[in-house]
């Protein structure tokens, strides 16, 4: 019988372990498990990060910090939005190139492309150009959603679309997309490696906390008004904000005409695991989410959460937590009731989000895509 040599994947996304995006965290996981693997090898095609190894190599994966990243304060100055057009058109143009390159050195069977490394603007626009090279490109190509804004109009370019949550299988199935090419991936929920916050944090307590990138789609601006109106009954609390900061001195000159909020900036993900150990309450009042890893996170460590809206698994299991609006009066309200009642969520999914699940569903997705290709 003919042996069949290793399923060779690339994997492209911006954010990659050390940084504590949802996705990093579950590709880092991917990765550990595809190391025990001795069928398929990884090449992690990620964002270039300071104090970390260019190319470092494992057994079976490999990580390339080759991507641009964007460091561009978010003000619509007119010399920063040429520096946005012009990181836009360099990113973009080296992505292709990368990809190009790199899918015919090592010959790859399979692209695992995170969708956001796609679109332009925040997914208001998908890369026509890119898509038409995946298209070109000689092996299956997956597209991994992770939140409402990256979804795609259409699949044409696509083998199969993996998707985090019921409500993305919605919008996809409405967008016209075929049932059979739609994967619902759950992300893996592991709390077990925590370190203890520093003593820093520890002297904040009791607070709430906010984890996640500092930016407007994350709802932070509404988050602060609102907790500025909730001090004024709940006096005892501060407001901590862990994750890195996209907004640059503009969200800093905000911050500063806030008492008692504290921005940590972005921490490893065992210590921030740590701090919402320590929190009365996590708060994500977020408007772009699919299923956001860090209320998970909190969930599984018994702790009450500010749910962002427009998640079908969370408005089902745990309604009562669910913001309404983002607005400061409602996020205002929501975490004021929260507070004062006893409970905690009660999400029965968490029971299948493991490690193990994840990194056998994921091998077997690679392999049956590779299979059907050499039939």
């Amino acid at each position: 019988m003919e042996s069949r040599s290793k399923i060779r994947v690339l994997l492209v996304t911006p954010n990659f372990y050390p940084f504590t995006t949802g996705p990093a965290i579950d590709y880092k996981v991917l990765a550990e498990g595809i190391e025990k693997e001795s069928d398929i090898s990884l090449i992690v095609l990620t964002g270039y990060m300071r104090g970390e190894k260019l190319i470092e190599k494992h057994i079976n994966y490999k990580i390339y910090r080759m991507l641009l990243v964007k460091r561009i304060p978010l003000k619509r100055s007119p010399q920063q939005i040429l520096a946005k057009i012009f990181f836009f058109l360099t990113y973009h143009l080296s992505l292709m190139i990368l990809i190009l390159l790199f899918s015919l050195s090592f010959k790859v069977h399979v692209i695992h492309i995170l969708a956001g490394a796609v679109t332009v603007l925040s997914g208001k626009f998908h890369n026509i150009v890119l898509e038409v090279l995946l298209k070109c490109l000689p092996c299956t190509v997956i597209l991994d959603v992770r939140g409402s804004a990256w979804i795609p109009k259409s699949d044409w370019c696509y083998d199969r679309i993996l998707h985090i949550s019921q409500a993305i299988h919605k919008q996809l199935i409405n967008n016209g997309i075929g049932p059979g090419k739609c994967i619902y991936m759950p992300s893996p929920v592991e709390v077990s490696a925590i370190k203890e916050p520093y003593e820093t944090v520890k002297r904040y307590v009791p607070y709430i906390c906010f984890v996640g990138m500092v930016k407007p789609a994350k709802g932070i601006y509404e988050l602060l008004e609102g907790f500025s109106r909730l001090s004024r009954v709940f006096s005892k609390y501060h407001l901590l904000i862990v994750g890195p900061n996209r907004e640059g001195d503009s969200f800093m000159k905000v911050l500063n005409q806030y008492r008692k909020v504290v921005y940590f900036g972005m921490l490893s993900h065992d210590v921030v695991l740590g701090i919402i150990k320590y929190a009365e309450l996590l708060v994500l009042p977020s408007k772009v989410e699919g299923m956001p890893r860090v209320c998970l996170e909190a969930m599984a460590l018994g702790k009450k959460v500010l749910c962002p809206p427009g998640i079908f698994e969370f408005e089902i299991y745990c309604p009562e937590f669910v913001v309404p609006d983002i607005t400061p009066d409602a996020i205002k309200n929501k975490i004021e009731e929260i507070l004062s009642g006893p409970s905690v969520p009660d999400f029965p999914p968490l029971k299948q989000m493991t490690s193990e699940k994840y990194i056998e569903t994921m091998i077997r997705v690679y392999q049956s895509l590779v299979e059907d290709e050499r039939k």
